[in-house]
């Protein structure tokens, strides 16, 4: 699946609305998606976890980490080109 974003220059950007522990994001940083200027979401729920996560990804600018329901905010997204 890495490679299918990896290597689509239609993705700009990816909502991963249930991150986990940021298995996929890794891959993701490890084939250098992220370094042709593209963006992405992470929702986790568990605070404790998304601190983790956010701590684990502080070099990465154009990567968030959002602690909170993705259901519950949703109207405050923006428009993404892909979501998984």
């Amino acid at each position: 699946m890495v490679d299918f974003f990896k290597d689509n220059l239609s993705i700009k950007s990816i909502l991963e609305p249930s991150c986990g522990d940021g298995v996929f994001v890794e891959a993701l940083l490890e084939s250098q998606f992220f370094s042709q200027h593209k963006k992405g979401n992470r929702y986790r729920n568990r605070k404790k976890e998304a601190e983790k996560l956010s701590e684990k990804l502080k070099d990465n600018s154009n990567i968030d980490v959002v602690n909170g329901d993705f259901l519950s905010s949703i109207i405050n997204i923006k428009i993404w080109t892909h979501m998984i």
